[in-house]
């Protein structure tokens, strides 16, 4: 995951732009790890950590509500999470780990988060799709 210890409220960790795929293997830690909060102004972040922990740290920015998606998860490795918004599939990964948990997107609040056997979209060879 990504790790800060500032204590700076919502500067600790900055998204503003991109695209991010985050996944934890750490149960008493969250895939997004703050003190105090991180701030998102642009972008999209794919984040997937164990349950258990501090998994709440993930959805700590001033307006997760108006930018994210926060889904429980259960996905085998080799499975793919997929993100897609309004039916269409924006982002897939190839997850290396099996993992049941929860996933984070911030980029949209109507994102749909899930587990599929497959994916349409095209895997890159870090296992990653990104529609632009």
């Amino acid at each position: 995951g990504i790790d800060s210890n500032s204590r700076t409220s919502y500067k600790g960790i900055s998204f503003s732009g991109g695209y991010t795929v985050i996944i934890s293997t750490s149960g008493g830690n969250s895939a997004i790890d703050t003190e105090a909060g991180y701030e998102f102004t642009g972008g999209s972040v794919l984040a997937a950590m164990p349950s258990g922990g501090m998994t709440s740290e993930a959805t700590h920015t001033q307006s997760f509500s108006a930018v994210g998606t926060n889904k429980s998860v259960s996905v085998k490795s080799g499975q793919y999470l997929t993100v897609e918004i309004d039916g269409e599939i924006v982002c897939a990964v190839s997850m290396p780990i099996t993992l049941s948990g929860r996933a984070i997107f911030l980029g949209s609040s109507s994102a749909e988060i899930s587990s599929k056997a497959s994916s349409s979209g095209n895997i890159d060879s870090n296992g990653v799709f990104w529609k632009e």
